[in-house]
């Protein structure tokens, strides 16, 4: 007989209670198992689409080896032997070479202002597979909020960039990328009465430098910088221009001949003293010496926020 019987209290058995949440926990543990493991399934079925593209690619690979192979070999086996044709190049022919000889390649650039660059690239593979298209892609590159194509040739940019823009939708933005023009430095100009304008700079070169050939919007006068003996024009020129005027390395401009070299504007963060961003994209935890790059850096004087070196 339970004690509380005697004070004429009820006396509540908790048994059936406890094992009614003992089945709630462990269906609970059943469907967070169950939602774990389809979320498995998912990644794999993800893992398992990206490898059989690579697969196809591979493929692809070795078929265009395996002919152009087979190719080489019919022509070997046709002529009997390879002749030399041409005697062998001196040192400072090879040197006088280009370091990079295909110039065709192009860069295509898709963007997301909803996605990050990891996102755009898987969904980028699960639209498109460039076996399929045929296109030669030499490399991509993960870039802010979206992913750089750097394909073999203009035509195979076409290509993909139709595709793209058909399976990914308006949620992508898929464009070329646009290339710079070079930019020169005319050093120590004197600046007269007669060229205060950039009007009157333009005319100066296009007559004094046999640049009749050239449209006026192939110069654009960037910026003047003072210097001790007079001051340096920074100009943006099409790559014609540049080519003429950096075979001869001077130009002529007023009273007088001027030397011309490229402009290489250098960019490099003092917090961190990586080249290429400035203080505002930095990611580094913390600053870095900009002698030694030792880190953690406390700054004891003034540093430019933007290092620029021109040379």
């Amino acid at each position: 007989m339970c004690k509380n019987a005697e004070y004429g209290a009820i006396c509540v058995d908790d048994n059936g209670g406890q094992a009614e949440k003992n089945k709630l926990k462990s269906e609970c543990l059943k469907q967070k198992e169950i939602e774990c493991l389809q979320r498995e399934k998912c990644i794999l079925e993800k893992l398992v689409t990206e490898l059989e593209n690579a697969s196809q690619l591979q493929k692809f690979k070795i078929d265009v080896y395996e002919k152009e192979l087979n190719t080489t070999k019919t022509l070997s086996s046709n002529s009997g032997m390879l002749q030399k044709t041409a005697s062998a190049e001196s040192y400072s022919q090879v040197l006088k070479k280009p370091l990079y000889t295909n110039n065709d390649s192009s860069v295509l650039l898709v963007k997301s202002s909803e996605r990050n660059s990891e996102d755009i690239f898987k969904r980028m593979a699960q639209v498109v597979n460039p076996a399929n298209l045929e296109v030669y892609i030499n490399s991509t590159r993960k870039i802010k909020n979206g992913v750089a194509v750097i394909c073999n040739k203009k035509s195979n940019l076409d290509k993909f960039k139709n595709v793209l823009q058909t399976q990914l939708g308006d949620e992508y933005v898929v464009d070329e990328a646009k290339k710079h023009k070079p930019r020169i430095r005319v050093k120590n100009v004197e600046i007269a009465e007669d060229l205060n304008s950039d009007d009157q700079i333009i005319g100066s070169l296009f007559c004094q430098n046999n640049l009749d050939t050239f449209n006026s919007s192939d110069i654009k006068v960037i910026t003047k910088l003072k210097m001790r003996n007079g001051c340096d024009l920074i100009l943006e020129v099409s790559p014609e221009v540049r080519k003429k005027v950096m075979v001869q390395e001077y130009v002529y401009i007023g009273w007088k001949r001027c030397a011309v070299t490229d402009h290489l504007q250098i960019v490099q963060c003092y917090k961190c003293s990586v080249f290429g961003h400035t203080d505002k994209q930095c990611r580094s935890a913390s600053a870095r010496c900009p002698s030694c790059s030792s880190g953690p850096f406390s700054k004891g004087y003034d540093l430019p926020y933007v290092l620029k070196v021109h040379l």
